[in-house]
């Protein structure tokens, strides 16, 4: 055989090779390819009103869900599926098993579930935007379906000859009614430069209708058919609207003629749109909401973060059901107590609580650089104690799955983390909060104070300078902050939500029946009993965290908190922890001589047992009998006066938040005109501080020596580099006064060695040392 008949052969036999090679993995791909499924029906709002779609995660939240459809003629394993949304990683589906011709719901949410049989997704679906869900098997994708924004009772199914919003038919065929899609506006939220023509679209719908006052276009007399662009305008010094509302009809702070409505143009304005679109068979689809602040930029109002409260008018004012006004309420009182004091323990409708009180809303939240990050339908409360008679009031906003979406998932505060030591990024709840007794002076006490606490065992509250707009008009200055609830502290100290009670000035806020009890039967033990006996002091460190309460007591007692003990104490308890109760700050403004200098000369403890016959007064009292408790609270105070709030390190706070706020005061004080002012209340206020701080130590050192027969107290140096003493920060240095059977741990580096000299005496120490005061002392960490 000749060569080239060789060759051709064997390129013949090579092609013959391959092609059957090609073939047999053809084959195998046609025969083992996964069933085709079908993603039918995705949910992005579960309302719970369908039992076949009720399954809840581990924090007992409703879930989003993607419904899939097996065409085939046998029955489909999920384990060999991914879902994954948008372009994010894929997620393994957690099992299950689809009958055919049958549907089966996976569900989505990052808390997991009880029940490991559950198929699940580590993802949640975006409500208020289009995202791409897409089914995977290996490199094969199965399907996909590109979502629209819908809101609670919608879902987004595909069918139609292509994807349509509907009613939920969980497990069920698609239901074929077609709802109008959500408004798309040509613009995005935000603050523009120029005026201009604001453009808004839907599919799947015969029209359009849009309100600019805040009401529900679907519902109100004000809505208007949409026909053409929408001019939106610079709107500064237009007539006020809801500004304009009689101060007297909402306040019991001020008396008439003492307060009044603000001038137009001192109230900047945006413009707030509510959409929704009408199908051809009369359903509505989703309100959609924007604001735009034409004409104005974050550097308008101090380059603050923004938040845009969009709401009916009638959720504040009405005379009935408005949570802003007095209302019905105080007309309801006032002829059973005509000459009633003026405060805020006044019935009026915005004293109100519970959910019976709860008014939608819709927020939307701008970053200091004045982008929207995101927009979400919630509820909202006005919050506070007295503070609600204010002009301006505090809001507590709630995430809730009826509303939509039951988190807020951004992080408000960069700096806060979790339990975990990572970032906190969701929360149901929080809280914009005017200042409470600082409303009118700095509105930064109560923030400054805890954040300067925060080093300290008792739980604090994160919060944020931030202004409010409602309904398009200015409301003036707040602190957005953490609020205290059982999310708070699952977040904080890892524990179960539903395990979590918060006990506040004598009312159970959140837990049940036998946590109260427990509270009420520990304080009256307490003061019931000998606290100066062993036995009864051990059993009050078994109810109460002694640590915590001790730095809690020390705190407020050193800032001369006048509105404490006898009102604002706060404190929680986690059956799965230790069942013990744990103190936490809270309305801490009124102190440091808060409305004058009066409290700078007297006695603490005079002022103490002048608050005797409230029960948590009582309840100090009896623990001061205790030796223990007595001294630890004695070293703890002198903590306070030389590490936590000493004049330097309150001077160095206070210059870091009156940048921040002083600045937007004064259009503040525009909006809610009194006789305040940033040069007769604002300065006035950082002046008493300053001076109250500078004298602190002194009349705290009197009040203790006199109160428990104390020497004057010994100095204590700290040389060689930082450490910690008590468990607090101290820097090379340090100098402070402590009285003499006061107990100073220090500990530094772990091979630490220090050099402690004492009444002429020298001797060195290694690692963590345990000091007993009894002369004044010079410590130096040698190594």
């Amino acid at each position: 055989m000749s060569e080239k008949l060789r060759i051709r052969k064997l390129r013949i036999c090579t092609i013959v090779a391959v092609t059957a090679i090609l073939l047999t993995v053809l084959c195998i791909l046609i025969f083992t390819a996964p069933p085709k499924l079908v993603i039918s029906e995705v949910c992005a709002v579960n309302d719970g009103k369908f039992p076949a779609a009720s399954e809840t995660d581990n924090k007992g939240a409703l879930c989003d869900w993607i419904e899939l459809y097996n065409p085939t003629k046998h029955a489909v394993s999920l384990k060999r599926y991914t879902l994954c949304r948008d372009d994010e990683a894929e997620c393994a589906i957690s099992g299950g098993k689809i009958p055919a011709g049958g549907y089966m719901l996976v569900y989505c949410s990052k808390k997991g579930f009880a029940d490991d049989s559950v198929p699940s997704v580590d993802f949640k679906i975006p409500k208020a935007e289009s995202c791409t869900i897409t089914l995977k098997s290996g490199f094969r994708t199965i399907d996909a379906i590109t979502t629209e924004p819908t809101s609670k009772g919608s879902t987004v199914c595909a069918g139609k000859g292509g994807v349509y919003i509907t009613t939920p038919t969980p497990c069920a065929a698609n239901a074929e009614d077609a709802r109008a899609s959500q408004v798309t506006f040509s613009a995005e939220s935000g603050y523009c430069p120029k005026p201009f023509s604001l453009e808004l679209s839907a599919a799947n719908s015969a029209s359009i209708y849009y309100t600019l006052d805040g009401t529900d276009p679907r519902t109100s007399s004000t809505a208007k058919l949409y026909t053409s662009a929408i001019d939106v305008k610079d709107r500064r010094g237009e007539k006020n609207v809801l500004s304009a509302e009689d101060p007297m009809k909402i306040q019991l702070e001020y008396r008439k003629g003492k307060v009044e409505a603000p001038k137009d143009e001192n109230v900047d304005k945006g413009t707030v749109v509510r959409a929704c679109a009408k199908s051809s068979d009369g359903e509505w689809g989703h309100v959609s909401t924007a604001t735009y602040m034409v004409g104005l930029s974050p550097a308008d109002h101090s380059g603050l973060p923004m938040i845009s409260l969009v709401t009916d008018p009638a959720a504040l004012y009405d005379h009935e059901t408005g949570i802003y006004t007095r209302g019905k309420v105080y007309e309801d009182y006032y002829p059973t107590e005509p000459d009633h004091l003026y405060n805020g323990s006044i019935p009026a409708n915005y004293n109100q609580k519970g959910r019976d009180w709860e008014r939608e809303c819709t927020l939307q939240f701008f970053e200091s650089d004045g982008t929207l990050q995101f927009t979400q339908d919630a509820g909202m409360r006005i919050q506070g104690g007295w503070s609600r008679a204010d002009y301006q009031k505090s809001f507590r906003f709630y995430a809730r799955s009826t509303y939509g979406k039951d988190t807020f998932d951004y992080p408000f505060w960069q700096e806060l983390t979790d339990s975990d030591g990572q970032p906190a990024d969701s929360f149901k709840t929080f809280v914009l909060r005017n200042g409470g007794n600082d409303s009118n002076f700095l509105k930064y006490k109560d923030i400054m104070v805890q954040d300067m606490a925060s080093c300290l065992s008792p739980a604090t509250q994160t919060g944020r300078a931030c202004v409010l707009f409602i309904d398009g008009e200015y409301w003036g200055l707040y602190t957005l902050q953490e609020d205290y609830s059982q999310e708070y502290f699952a977040r904080h100290y890892d524990v179960d939500s539903d395990t979590v009670a918060i006990y506040k000035n004598g009312t159970l806020d959140e837990g049940l029946a036998v946590d109260e009890l427990s509270f009420k039967n520990m304080q009256s033990f307490i003061i019931g009993n000998d606290m100066s006996k062993a036995e009864n002091y051990a059993r009050v460190c078994e109810l109460l965290d002694m640590e915590t309460f001790i730095d809690y007591c020390a705190a407020e007692m050193y800032i001369f908190n006048d509105d404490w003990p006898q009102n604002n104490y706060g404190c929680w308890r986690s059956r799965e922890l230790d069942s013990k109760w744990r103190f936490f700050f809270f309305d801490t403004e009124s102190c440091a001589c808060h409305y004058n200098m009066n409290n700078a000369k007297l006695d603490y403890f005079e002022y103490l047992h002048s608050k005797s016959y409230k029960p948590m007064v009582k309840m100090i009292l009896s623990l001061l009998k205790n030796d223990d408790f007595r001294s630890k609270l004695t070293t703890r105070i002198m903590d306070m006066s030389n590490i936590v709030f000493t004049e330097e390190r309150v001077s160095e706070y206070q210059q870091r938040y009156s940048d921040i706020y002083l600045p937007e005061m004064e259009a503040y004080y525009l909006r809610f005109p009194t006789h305040r002012t940033v040069e007769g209340s604002s300065k006035p206020m950082i002046r008493r501080m300053t001076d109250f701080f500078a004298a602190r130590q002194p009349r705290i050192i009197a009040d203790l020596s006199a109160q428990f027969s104390l020497t004057a107290p010994k100095k204590i140096t700290v040389k060689g580099g930082s450490a910690k003493l008590n468990g607090l920060d101290i820097s090379d240095g340090f100098s402070g006064k402590y009285f003499a059977g006061s107990e100073l741990i220090l500990t530094a580096a772990d091979d630490a060695k220090w050099q402690v000299t004492a009444g002429g005496k020298s001797a060195e120490y290694d690692g963590t040392l345990t000091l007993k005061v009894t002369a004044d002392t010079e410590i130096k960490l040698i190594n």
